[in-house]
């Protein structure tokens, strides 16, 4: 009977959405920077990849729902401490890449790329 109890116990869902950590400066302005050219990036290059049928729709399509799983999971974690951006590196990555190729003048590519340093150089001095 105790072993059906621990079997149970492990299927109760419980969330904490305490995201009090997030609030300092230092997880404000580098989430919101790179949160907000993501979105840019998948506002910018979804439509262009969605119009052609090629296998790269399907993986950015794939990268899409690798982000929103990875979103949704840091949502129901129980533990927020900082470490859950760490899942977060590889489809932002991805998308970022992909929003930096379709600027085309190398000024602005650099420039951009010049604000993603600096902001995670800002953390530590923030």
């Amino acid at each position: 009977m105790m072993l059906y109890k621990d079997f149970y116990s492990l299927f109760i869902w419980f969330s904490y959405y305490d995201f009090e950590n997030y609030k300092a400066i230092n997880y404000i302005f580098p989430v919101s920077i790179i949160g907000l050219f993501g979105l840019i990036s998948i506002f910018l290059k979804t439509p262009k990849t969605l119009s052609v049928k090629n296998t790269f729709r399907e993986s950015w399509l794939v990268i899409i729902l690798n982000l929103a799983l990875t979103i949704l999971f840091i949502i129901i974690l129980k533990e927020h401490n900082g470490s859950e951006f760490l899942y977060l590196l590889f489809p932002i990555a991805i998308i970022l890449a992909n929003g930096l190729e379709l600027v085309e003048r190398t000024l602005i590519k650099e420039v951009l790329i010049t604000v993603f340093f600096l902001c995670s150089l800002a953390v530590y001095f923030l």
